[in-house]
């Protein structure tokens, strides 16, 4: 009976290369803090594509780090705000909402919800459309001075809800001259003292302070008129408004 041979050189080679390649798997496998901080440099060059493509490696590893998940959630929600398009914010609105929910008291959750805010904000229409957007954007907005008063987003969150004011005033100032252009004083005097109610630092107020006058001289209302008319000229002198104003006052004074 034969007797087995055996290959040494061949078998030595098998075994040479197996243990190159369980060197090389271990190399392969980055520890997840590495990958991360990979990730948040490619996004700090702008390259959020790729820095969603390695903060994916960390979610689908299937064994990923405890002490990162809730970092790696942040990113992922930051990667889709830092790209254009509707999709990518609806995503990222996704995220930063998912993390608020999971992560109320986390040390950045001022941080995701001022980039909540802005996700509904980049969304709004111009002033003649319709505002849902904005009335979002301005109370997440003052979740952020409500809820981390503390918060060095504090600031940026106040300018933004001035800013959503201003679209909400600007809307209701179209819905005005609408209005008027329509003849429809009536309609208009109520819009034009709407934004004098509700949006007091209003800075376009020189407009209004005018329309509303002229609608309320169209409806007889003339005291009221006079009252807004000198508003005007004293408050803003410079305004392209107060010539015209002051013709509107010799109107009035003229009827009385």
């Amino acid at each position: 009976m034969r007797r087995p041979v055996i290959y040494l050189p061949a078998l030595m080679l098998v075994l040479v290369l197996s243990g190159c390649a369980a060197k090389k798997s271990r190399v392969v496998a980055k520890p997840d803090k590495e990958i991360y901080e990979q990730a948040m440099k490619l996004m700090e060059k702008g390259n959020f594509y790729k820095a969603r493509t390695r903060l994916e490696e960390i979610v689908s590893s299937g064994n990923q780090d405890p002490e990162l998940a809730d970092e790696v959630q942040l990113a992922m929600a930051d990667t889709y705000y830092g790209r254009k398009g509707l999709l990518n914010l609806t995503d990222a609105m996704s995220r930063y909402s998912t993390f608020l929910t999971f992560y109320p008291t986390h040390e950045k959750a001022d941080y995701a919800q001022y980039r909540l805010a802005m996700c509904h904000l980049k969304q709004v229409y111009s002033p003649d459309r319709d505002q849902q957007e904005t009335f979002t954007a301005l109370t997440e907005f003052r979740k952020v001075l409500l809820l981390y008063p503390d918060s060095p987003y504090v600031d940026l969150a106040g300018e933004k809800i001035n800013e959503c004011l201003e679209l909400l005033a600007d809307h209701d100032y179209k819905v005005g001259m609408f209005y008027r252009r329509k003849a429809a004083y009536l309609g208009a005097v109520d819009r034009f003292m709407d934004i004098l109610d509700a949006f007091p630092r209003y800075a376009r107020k020189d407009r209004i302070y005018y329309y509303l006058s002229e609608s309320l001289i169209r409806t007889h209302r003339m005291e009221e008129a006079d009252v807004y008319l000198r508003k005007l000229a004293e408050t803003y002198p410079d305004s392209e408004f107060v010539k015209k104003a002051n013709h509107l006052l010799a109107e009035i004074e003229e009827s009385l």
